[in-house]
């Protein structure tokens, strides 16, 4: 079940007519990021870069802004980067569809990653439940920027090991 509040992905404009913004990439800095996992709650600061319709990535950067966590969403898929402990997860999100995220839509992951869920005093939070886990995400943004530079490369996995998803929730 994937579950996305408080987003306000669009702008009003004179007249009380509504718009989505228009935007070529985003990078929002700078954002607490909420994280539970199960039981367990982290607090980290994040960065999020995003590719209109191609590529969202968020990297979780604790401490001294190294990269410890790598999410890379595309439309068609996933993949989860464990830097900490060199392993990944790869996810087709057609094939999770159905059974398991049966809600996850690759506009909600978009809108989250690039800040367009901003709204005052509103909690903005992303989650669901997936092999007995449940994992949400809600975020704190920093700044959010429009049409800049973005660097949301794929992340090269051979230095890395493939896990299922039950080990990389170890």
């Amino acid at each position: 079940m994937l579950v996305l509040s408080g987003c306000g992905a669009q702008k009003r404009l004179a007249g009380g007519k509504e718009a989505a913004r228009t935007w070529h990439t985003a990078q929002v800095t700078n954002t607490m990021l909420t994280m539970e996992l199960d039981q367990q709650t982290y607090n980290v600061l994040c960065q999020m870069q995003t590719v209109r319709d191609s590529m969202s990535v968020i990297s979780v950067m604790p401490v001294m802004n190294i990269e410890l966590l790598r999410i890379e969403v595309t439309p068609d898929s996933a993949v989860i980067i464990d830097k900490a402990n060199r392993r990944y997860m790869k996810l087709a999100l057609s094939q999770a569809k159905g059974a398991v995220f049966p809600a996850l839509k690759w506009a909600d992951i978009q809108s989250f990653a690039a800040g367009e869920c901003v709204q005052p005093n509103e909690p903005v939070s992303l989650g669901y439940s997936y092999q007995g886990h449940t994992i949400r995400l809600s975020a704190s943004y920093g700044t959010v920027t429009y049409d800049g530079a973005v660097n949301v490369k794929h992340q090269r996995l051979d230095r890395y090991q493939a896990v299922d998803f039950n080990t990389l929730m170890r």
